[in-house]
């Protein structure tokens, strides 16, 4: 997954540096699993 994901208070954090500051907790569990869903699209079946 290209986009590592950490949480430290109120930020959250991206590996390739782009973060999102002062989102709300329910908003970056969204973000973090439309990032998820959007990885899982891209891996091939098995």
């Amino acid at each position: 997954m290209e986009r590592i994901t950490q949480r430290i208070g109120n930020t959250v954090d991206f590996a390739d540096s782009k973060g999102y500051a002062k989102m709300s907790h329910e908003n970056g569990i969204r973000l973090l699993f439309s990032h998820l869903a959007a990885y899982e699209d891209t891996r091939p079946c098995l």
